[in-house]
């Protein structure tokens, strides 16, 4: 009878063990669910191109062999393995295991990404699209000192970034290259107003796009500026309907090429 009585309780305790098991508590402690690793765990590594580096040289570094650059080149527009430029960061993929990379992923421009990928026949190139997000912006203001100046006040970082704000300053001044000389005839208290175009990628970055409508008010005098998309090359015109291109360029030399925010701190 004590024989039966302590197989009883033998029996009950392993019963209540696999009750509490698959509850997910033991001794007093919840657990966590088993979990199965269906496939090789994959480490990604990020290296940069670097200064007088082919991407050959860096592809060495990263063990990676066999990829025919000339096919990689015909398949992806555009694309030409020795003038990459350095800085640009390549993310290589190896399953754990394995003696190479599988997979590398580079950002060739602002709307591509180019895939490579190892299989039985070798390296395969693909590219990715990056869609991006047309938004409009206004900026107004006051030029005190320059436009660019002028610029950061109107807009902050939350709407352009800075390298974004320059080049819209770019934009603005070769819309009125034909009329307006932003070097000379632009002065303090003069006043301008521009509808600009910024793109916003799927991962948040931001960019500037192009200007749409724009009023610069110099000494007192609007010249405004409208943009019409009619065949290959876009134009502007006045506010009477006159095309703002003329037969002499106002600023012979591109107000970039000769104005930069930066000019005063590098002297």
């Amino acid at each position: 009878m004590k024989k039966l009585a302590a197989a009883f309780l033998v029996l009950a305790a392993g019963v209540g063990f696999v009750a509490a098991r698959h509850a997910g508590h033991f001794g007093g402690l919840r657990t966590a669910p088993a979990f199965v690793v269906s496939g090789a765990p994959v480490v990604t590594v990020r290296d940069t191109l670097h200064a007088r580096e082919t991407v050959s040289d860096l592809f060495e570094r990263q063990n990676v062999r066999g990829v025919d650059w000339g096919a990689v080149a015909q398949a992806v527009r555009a694309f030409n393995p020795a003038r990459l430029r350095a800085g640009m960061v390549f993310t290589f993929r190896q399953r754990h295991g394995e003696d190479e990379p599988h997979a590398v992923v580079v950002r060739v421009s602002n709307e591509s990404r180019l895939h490579l990928d190892r299989g039985g026949a070798g390296w395969a190139a693909s590219v990715e699209t990056i869609p991006w997000r047309i938004e409009r912006v206004r900026a107004t203001g006051v030029i005190t000192s320059n436009l660019y100046d002028a610029m950061d006040a109107s807009l902050g970082d939350d709407v352009l970034p800075a390298d974004a704000r320059r080049e819209l300053v770019w934009g603005l001044a070769d819309v009125y290259d034909w009329t307006v000389d932003f070097t000379r005839d632009v002065q303090d208290g003069d006043r301008f107003e521009v509808v600009a175009e910024r793109l916003v990628s799927v991962e948040g970055e931001v960019r500037y796009g192009r200007v749409m409508a724009a009023r610069l008010d110099l000494a007192g005098r609007p010249h405004y500026a409208f943009r019409l998309d009619d065949g290959d090359r876009p134009e502007f015109y006045d506010d009477r309907g006159y095309s703002m291109r003329g037969s002499f360029l106002r600023a012979p030399l591109q107000y970039r090429r000769v104005s930069s925010r930066f000019s005063s701190r590098r002297l």
